[in-house]
């Protein structure tokens, strides 16, 4: 089943988008974090716009984010909370952990370079 952007969204609060607006308050154009907030759901909610996500594909990941992964995985005994900080880690990267790159819902934030 493919994940839709408009049911994860919430988890990448923070993350650079590209806003297409259809009507509401907002204008087209790239925006970063101080845009993307619960207002901008509640638009998205009501279809008043499109965004699109800018993020991170896994094979993007640095050594220091990999090393920092593992060592969440070496240090917690409990796998449910090991997993979950790890998950929370990695979109607090920006990482798409959701192929939404993949299914052309987010933006390859590599291609941007």
């Amino acid at each position: 089943m493919e994940t839709k952007f408009k049911d994860v969204a919430h988890l990448y609060l923070g993350c650079d988008i590209v806003w297409k607006q259809y009507s509401g308050d907002y204008t087209d154009g790239t925006y970063g974090t101080d845009l993307y907030n619960s207002k901008l759901l509640r638009e998205i909610s009501l279809g008043n716009g499109k965004a699109i996500p800018i993020l991170r594909p896994l094979s993007d990941m640095t050594e220091e984010e990999y090393q920092h992964t593992s060592v969440c995985v070496s240090i917690e005994s409990n796998d449910y909370i090991r997993e979950a900080e790890n998950t929370l880690y990695l979109l607090s990267k920006h990482f798409d952990l959701f192929r939404l790159i993949e299914s052309g819902q987010a933006i390859d934030a590599a291609t941007l370079k």
